[in-house]
C-alpha cells in the first residue's frame, strides 16, 4: 500500500488551525472494515480551501482534479497516496463534528467522522456516483453495517439493526427501477455483483469521472 501523508497533514494542519475529519478508506478502518485503500480522503470546510490546499502543495503535493466540491491531489512521488479533498459547508462540518469520534490513523490520532454519518456519505455517493465506482461504496455500506448491526449507535440504535428492507437504485440494469431487499438479500446480492466485476486499473480521467462530485448536505 503507498506512503499514507496523514501525520505530516495532521501536524501541520494542528499547527494551522485548520480542522478537518477522516472519511473515505481509512474511516471505515476506524469503523470495523478493513479493506484496501490508494487514497486518504478528508473532509473541511468550503471557506478552508485555500488554505489547505496551499499546505498540500507545501507537502509537494499537486492538483490533479479540480471540481467546485471535491479536489484530488498526487503525491510528491510514486510511493506516496491520492489526498481526496471533500468540501462541505460550515453547518455541515458543525454537525459532523458533533458526532465525530477519535481514532488513530498509521499511528496518528485524528479524527473520523461518525458511523452514521459516514454511512450517509456511503448513501451519498451511491446516489450521485457514476458507474462501477458504485460497487465499492456498496460493498463498504454493507459490510459497515454487517460489521455494527449489534453496536449501540447514539441517538438511534436501531438503524442499523431493525430495518426491515433496503431500497437500492437501478444503476446496473439488472434490476427494476427501485428494489427492497432484506439484509440477508442484500448481502448475498452485493457478493454476485462484485464477483462479476473483477478490480482493473483506470486512468486517472476515469476515476475522476466515477467520483461522487455533489455536495455533501445533513
Amino acid at each position: 500500500m503507498a506512503r499514507c501523508p496523514i501525520g505530516q497533514i495532521a501536524k501541520r494542519a494542528g499547527d494551522a488551525g485548520i480542522p478537518f475529519f477522516v472519511v473515505g478508506g481509512y474511516a471505515v478502518f476506524a469503523h470495523g472494515y478493513v479493506r484496501a485503500t490508494d487514497d486518504l480522503d478528508l473532509i473541511v470546510q468550503r471557506g478552508r480551501r485555500a488554505q489547505l490546499g496551499k499546505l498540500l502543495g507545501d507537502l509537494g503535493m499537486t492538483v490533479k482534479n479540480d471540481a467546485a466540491n471535491f479536489v484530488q491531489f498526487d503525491p510528491q512521488d510514486e510511493s506516496g497516496m491520492d489526498v481526496d479533498l471533500m468540501f462541505v459547508s460550515e453547518g455541515v462540518f458543525g454537525r459532523l463534528e458533533q458526532a465525530a469520534i477519535e481514532a488513530t490513523v498509521e499511528g496518528t490520532p485524528v479524527r473520523v467522522v461518525s458511523l452514521l454519518h459516514l454511512i450517509a456519505l456511503k448513501c451519498h455517493a451511491l446516489q450521485h456516483s457514476k458507474s462501477l465506482r458504485r460497487l465499492k461504496d456498496m460493498d463498504d455500506l454493507v459490510q459497515l453495517i454487517l460489521k455494527n448491526c449489534d453496536t449501540p449507535v447514539p441517538t438511534n440504535d436501531d438503524v442499523l439493526r431493525d430495518a426491515p428492507t433496503l431500497e437500492f437504485p437501478d444503476w446496473s440494469g439488472m434490476l427494476p427501477h427501485r428494489t427492497h431487499k432484506t439484509f440477508e438479500q442484500a448481502v448475498r446480492w452485493n457478493d454476485e455483483v462484485l464477483s462479476m466485476f473483477p478490480p482493473k486499473n483506470r486512468s486517472s480521467k476515469l476515476e475522476m469521472e466515477r467520483r461522487c462530485h455533489a455536495e455533501f448536505i445533513l
